[in-house]
């Protein structure tokens, strides 16, 4: 009831702006609010100034938004499930130009780390809360959120969503600009099965003759604790496995196209 949230969880203040380039204040919108307006509230805001894009390419045309609601979600349903409610102070998203930007207070919590983010079991500060949100299927139980953030954002060829603490704020900072034809299309064509691992290694490759076998372990570092294994079945088993394989000089292994 409207009583007992009120009692219970209380009302907290949230905000969501849009700005241009050159510092222009298309929207500032700051509200209090119980969290199931709070979630209607910053996804009816997305939605209005999350334009549509459409690109030809191979004369097939595409559309896509300008951020992927996926993404989107997940990262503020991350932000407000996992923020520390014993702290003052406010769930931001900022819609820029060139990015997203999440925030929230807190820090990270049960050995949870901005390295480590990707692919440490999920750890619930909010442990009832997380059950809440679980029932009305607005989570998920097997911590996948973090996970999808990453692959809805590499399959438009842009970079992980990186994670940031700083004092008792924790920002997730979102490409939005960037876009790479070659890796939509190929993502698309292979949406049922391609993985993080994948999407790094195309990402890696676009637009280049051979990528180093020891760089595309560090870039994967990010998202899995075993990368040689995770290389091995994308240019062995995975979607890619026909598109790309290894090749090595006296300098070291490479993945090349």
């Amino acid at each position: 009831t409207p009583e007992a949230i009120d009692e219970h969880l209380g009302l907290y203040e949230y905000r969501f702006s849009r700005k241009t380039r050159n510092g222009t204040l298309l929207c500032n919108k700051i509200w209090r609010a119980c969290l199931w307006s709070t979630i209607k509230n910053f996804k009816d805001l997305f939605s209005e100034f999350n334009e549509e894009i459409t690109i030809d390419f191979q004369d097939d045309a595409y559309k896509f938004k300008k951020i992927d609601s996926v993404a989107f979600h997940e990262a503020l349903l991350n932000a407000l499930v996992h923020r520390d409610y014993s702290l003052d102070g406010i769930v931001t998203v900022d819609f820029l130009d060139d990015s997203m930007q999440i925030t929230n207070p807190g820090t990270f919590y049960g050995g949870v780390s901005a390295t480590n983010i990707a692919y440490h079991a999920p750890r619930h500060r909010n442990k009832n809360l997380a059950q809440i949100l679980l029932l009305f299927e607005l989570v998920d139980r097997a911590g996948m959120g973090i996970m999808r953030m990453g692959m809805k954002s590499l399959m438009y060829g842009r970079a992980l969503p990186m994670f940031k603490e700083k004092d008792t704020i924790i920002t997730v900072i979102m490409d939005v600009v960037y876009f790479q034809p070659h890796v939509f299309v190929v993502s698309q064509k292979h949406i049922d099965e391609i993985g993080l691992a994948d999407l790094i290694v195309l990402n890696k490759l676009n637009n280049e003759g051979y990528v180093s076998v020891k760089f595309i372990e560090n870039e994967i570092l990010k998202v899995s604790e075993d990368p040689w294994r995770e290389i091995l079945y994308s240019v062995e088993k995975g979607p890619l496995k026909n598109m790309i394989d290894f090749c090595g000089t006296p300098d070291g292994i490479f993945i090349r196209p």
